[in-house]
């Protein structure tokens, strides 16, 4: 699966990265792979609903709440691929997360993201579902891609010491 939490506020993009993941099943007739969002649905999340419905993935798109920490890491640790293509992002601790768990990250090429992970994303346009498809399709297809997201975006997350920050 493809894996993606957070917020639902509108700059987390969440409509665009349900056209792109649809978009990805259609072209690559990928019939297997889920698109799985951890957070908690509200107001913002109507529109999004919308779109899952026009693009008629109400089964290919998962939708988890109450999930305590522990299974987040856990359903991290499983994702093949995280999903993180916002269109602002004033840090991106998600993101940051995914790349120390060693899960490829596609993050939105905007705000803090291409700071935050370096080498260690593929990076796409928040406003480009097709981006957003190719990217999905590269990360779970090539291996060697892959590998090479996993190894550096550990090594680029390993640069955030949490205790270092606290102290200073």
């Amino acid at each position: 699966y493809v894996l993606y939490y957070g917020s639902t506020r509108p700059n987390k993009n969440l409509v665009n990265m349900v056209k792109g993941f649809a978009m990805f099943t259609r072209e690559f007739q990928d019939t297997e792979t889920d698109l799985v969002f951890i957070l908690k649905k509200d107001r913002f999340f109507r529109d999004v609903e919308r779109v899952i419905r026009q693009e008629k993935m109400q089964t290919r798109v998962r939708i988890l709440s109450q999930v305590t920490p522990s299974d987040q890491r856990s359903v991290l640790a499983g994702a093949k691929v995280f999903l993180f293509a916002t269109k602002y992002e004033g840090f991106g601790f998600p993101a940051l997360e995914a790349m120390a768990a060693g899960v490829p990250v596609i993050a939105g090429r905007s705000g803090a993201l291409p700071e935050i992970c370096g080498k260690g994303a593929e990076y796409v346009s928040p406003d480009s579902p097709h981006e957003i498809a190719m990217a999905i399709q590269v990360l779970l297809r090539d291996p060697n891609r892959r590998s090479e997201l996993m190894e550096a975006g550990s090594q680029h997350a390993s640069l955030f010491d949490w205790k270092e920050a606290a102290e200073r």
